[in-house]
């Protein structure tokens, strides 16, 4: 059994109500895609009352939300202390399937987040459920786009990531007999990750996610 059935049940009826939302290519133009707020077709709403915990949820049409005017992110400008903002994106694979990256992990950070301010949070049951039936709802808006060749030659640096490379940067790539050359240099976004990346393996910098394991 996975530990999270949350993302293998769900009700059939939130499927099979948007199966209709194939055409995901007509949802947005990617290549103009400007920075703001794009709102989707569906947004997933679950209370909790006051010393309690949270609720079922369900899906809703994206549009506007009741609050309180006592509400404590309201007043006093207390954003950083009354709120928990999690995000993650949802990709679609080659052959059209949607997918998300480690759901898990943004659930358990999102309680922990939470307890740290004093604040009730969704089981992890709940915040996963509460995803899958999000994004199955709005997946005609997730991309399935390949790195066009031309941001590639026209990146000022480009780096691989994966289990054998860790983080190595391209320092060129030759294309219908042109050299193009990236930057390398301590000032890359690159020289950045890896000493981050390093520093976790090898203890110097604290590793705030629990990614690594101890063992003598």
């Amino acid at each position: 059994m996975p530990p999270f059935p949350a993302l293998q049940a769900i009700s059939e009826s939130a499927v099979q109500s948007h199966e209709a939302d194939e055409k995901y290519g007509d949802a947005m133009n990617w290549d103009e895609l400007e920075f703001g707020v794009i709102p989707t077709d569906y947004m997933y709403i679950m209370k909790c009352p006051n010393g309690d915990n949270f609720s079922q949820g369900h899906l809703a049409p994206y549009g506007k939300i009741e609050l309180s005017p006592f509400s404590g992110i309201l007043n006093f400008g207390q954003w950083c202390h009354q709120g928990v903002l999690e995000g993650l994106k949802a990709i679609r694979t080659k052959d059209g399937r949607v997918q998300l990256f480690r759901p898990e992990e943004n659930a358990v950070r999102m309680k922990m987040s939470a307890e740290r301010l004093c604040m009730p949070s969704p089981s992890t049951h709940q915040f996963l459920d509460a995803l899958k039936q999000t994004v199955l709802a709005n997946k005609r808006w997730v991309e399935e786009r390949d790195v066009p060749l031309e941001d590639v030659l026209a990146a000022d640096e480009v780096f691989c990531t994966g289990t054998a490379v860790e983080v190595t940067a391209v320092a060129s790539i030759t294309h219908q007999d042109k050299r193009i050359k990236y930057r390398t240099g301590e000032e890359t976004v690159f020289h950045k990750l890896r000493v981050v990346l390093k520093g976790i393996q090898t203890g110097v910098i604290e590793d705030k996610m629990g990614w690594t394991m101890l063992i003598d």
